[in-house]
C-alpha cells in the first residue's frame, strides 16, 4: 500500500513528535536487511516507501517473520508506537 499523509495522523497527534512535526518531518521505521531503521522523511519522499503489512501470513519469508517479531519490542522500548512502519517501494 502506498504511503500517504493520512498514515501519519497518529504520528502528528503524539506530543512526543511535536518537534519533528513543526519541522515538517515524519518518522518512519524502514525495513532494511532484516532490521528496522528509524528514519525522518519529508512529504516529497512518500513515493519511495510502501506501508509494511505487519500481519503474519501463511508462507511468508523468514525475514518478514523476524521483522514482525521485532515490531512489538521496538514499540514497547523506544517510543516508536506512532511511527509508520514501511518498506522501500520497488
Amino acid at each position: 500500500m502506498a504511503l500517504t499523509l493520512n498514515a501519519f495522523e497518529p504520528f502528528k497527534e503524539s506530543e512526543s513528535n511535536s518537534e519533528l512535526v513543526s519541522q515538517s518531518l515524519y518518522g518512519v521505521m524502514v525495513a532494511e536487511y532484516g532490521e528496522w531503521i528509524p528514519t525522518h522523511i519529508i512529504e516529497a519522499d512518500f513515493s519511495k516507501y510502501n506501508i509494511f503489512n505487519i500481519v503474519n501470513e501463511e508462507n511468508q519469508n523468514l525475514e518478514k517473520t523476524i521483522l514482525i517479531e521485532k515490531v512489538e519490542e521496538l514499540r514497547n522500548t523506544n517510543n516508536y508506537d506512532s511511527w509508520v512502519w514501511v518498506g522501500l517501494a520497488e
